[in-house]
């Protein structure tokens, strides 16, 4: 779904949201959240995951719209900083009472923003490090704190921006479009794949939505040639697309070793 009503979009001095009821972390139940993960991981590993947690572009642009949102990072504009500080506040805070009562039972946290259209990062590495990388090195920070991992949703083409993501540490970098510019899955696992993790990278835009189940079978033996000592979680680049064939979906999974039958 996307927004259909956006709230913000009339709004042109932050005075005017002076009176409005921002979310908080006081409104969860935190006290039952270690024994949940102790049960979770009986299953698996305990990710904590907060649909589109931080994502300012997405979620910013959903209450002003993309276009005003686009235009108020370019203009600094007094509303977007003010939203983008209560979001931080929101976010962090509820991670860290989150964090606080798992007591090191959370392995990796997962956040978002789409730094990246088809064609390059949608905003320069200037303006990412002043407005939004203390945000994310804050969150990044939080989750090493407690021994958990850092894993990032990023879309686009952002190859420029992922040294710097490394630096702040970002652990695990998905979902890799490899369609987008300078994403090839060959260049990242040369130049990276040493520093960082990634997730994700069977293209919905080309092969596994138009290919055939013997296409995606390559992809999926070259990235096990590509990683053979680990360092992809393989997987979509973003949602299976409804027009997706079923018979490529099962292919990718079965080459991978996920599953052997259906």
């Amino acid at each position: 779904g996307e927004a259909a009503y956006l709230p913000f979009a009339e709004i042109t001095d932050p005075a005017q949201l002076k009176d409005y009821p921002w979310p908080s972390a006081d409104s969860f139940d935190y006290s039952g959240i270690r024994e949940e993960c102790i049960a979770i991981k009986e299953r698996g590993g305990v990710a904590l995951y907060c649909p589109f947690s931080f994502d300012f572009i997405n979620n910013i642009g959903r209450t002003r719209g993309v276009t005003q949102t686009l235009m108020d990072i370019g203009l600094r504009d007094p509303v977007f900083l003010l939203l983008l500080q209560k979001r931080f506040e929101f976010h962090y805070e509820m991670d860290r009472r989150v964090f606080a009562a798992a007591d090191g039972e959370i392995d990796v946290v997962h956040l978002c923003e789409d730094l990246g259209g088809q064609n390059g990062p949608l905003i320069s590495m200037p303006t990412f490090n002043e407005l939004m990388a203390p945000s994310f090195q804050a969150a990044f920070d939080l989750a090493h704190k407690h021994g958990a991992l850092t894993m990032m949703h990023i879309c686009g083409g952002i190859r420029p921006m992922l040294p710097r993501l490394i630096e702040m540490g970002l652990d695990i970098f998905d979902v890799v479009q490899v369609a987008a510019k300078g994403m090839e899955i060959e260049g990242l696992a040369r130049d990276f794949g040493k520093d960082i993790v990634f997730c994700g990278s069977m293209c919905v835009q080309s092969f596994l939505a138009q290919g055939t189940p013997e296409l995606v079978t390559a992809e999926v033996e070259k990235r096990l040639r590509l990683f053979p000592d680990g360092g992809l979680i393989l997987g979509p680049s973003h949602d299976i697309q409804v027009h997706t064939p079923v018979e490529n979906v099962i292919a990718m999974y079965q080459a991978a070793g996920y599953i052997t039958d259906v």
